[in-house]
C-alpha cells in the first residue's frame, strides 16, 4: 500500500510539475509580448508626441514674418516612416497682404470652410507644391519635412523649407 502510495505521490508531483511549467511558460510569453506591445506603443506614442510638437513649434512662429511672405500652418497632411526619420507633410497658407486684412476663417479651423478645403484636396490630388487661393492673395502650400528625434532641429528645419519653399 505504501508503494502505491508513493508512486501515485511521483505521478502527481510530475503532473504538477508539468502543469506548473507549462503555467510558467506560458506566463513569460504574455509577459514578453505585453512588454513588447508596451514598447512598440510608447515608440509610437514617442513619435506621435515629437511631430505633434514639431507641429506646435511652427503654428506658434506661424505668423512669423518670412519676407515676403507670412505663413500659416494650417494641417498636418500626412506622416511616413522613413527609416529613423518620419517624413511629416503640412500645409501651409502663405499670403503677402497685412495680417489684419486676412479673412477670419484664417485663423480657425479651415475644414470648416468648403472652399479652402476644396483647394486644400485639389493640391492633394494634384500633387503641386503650391497654388493660389483665389479668395485673397494667398498661396495654399504643402511642404514635406523630415522629423527625427531632435525636436528642436526639426522644427527649425521645417521652418526653413516653409519660408524657402515659396
Amino acid at each position: 500500500m505504501y508503494c502505491l502510495l508513493n508512486e501515485a505521490t511521483k505521478i502527481l508531483s510530475r503532473k504538477l510539475e508539468m502543469i506548473a511549467t507549462k503555467i510558467f511558460v506560458l506566463a513569460v510569453a504574455a509577459f514578453c509580448f505585453v512588454t513588447k506591445a508596451f514598447r512598440v506603443k510608447s515608440k509610437e506614442a514617442d513619435t506621435l508626441a515629437i511631430i505633434e510638437e514639431v507641429k506646435r513649434t511652427l503654428h506658434r512662429a506661424d505668423w512669423k514674418d518670412a519676407m515676403p511672405y507670412w505663413r500659416r500652418v494650417v494641417d498636418l497632411v500626412s506622416v511616413e516612416k522613413n527609416g529613423k526619420t518620419y517624413n511629416v507633410t503640412f500645409s501651409a497658407l502663405f499670403t503677402d497682404c497685412e495680417l489684419s486684412s486676412y479673412p477670419a476663417y484664417v485663423f480657425e479651423d479651415f475644414m470648416k470652410y468648403p472652399r479652402l478645403e476644396q483647394a486644400h484636396m485639389e493640391i492633394i490630388n494634384s500633387r503641386r507644391e503650391c497654388m493660389p487661393f483665389p479668395e485673397g492673395p494667398m498661396l495654399l502650400c504643402q511642404t514635406i519635412c523630415q522629423i527625427s528625434n531632435d525636436l528642436e532641429k526639426s522644427a527649425v528645419d521645417c521652418k526653413e523649407m516653409m519660408d524657402t519653399e515659396v
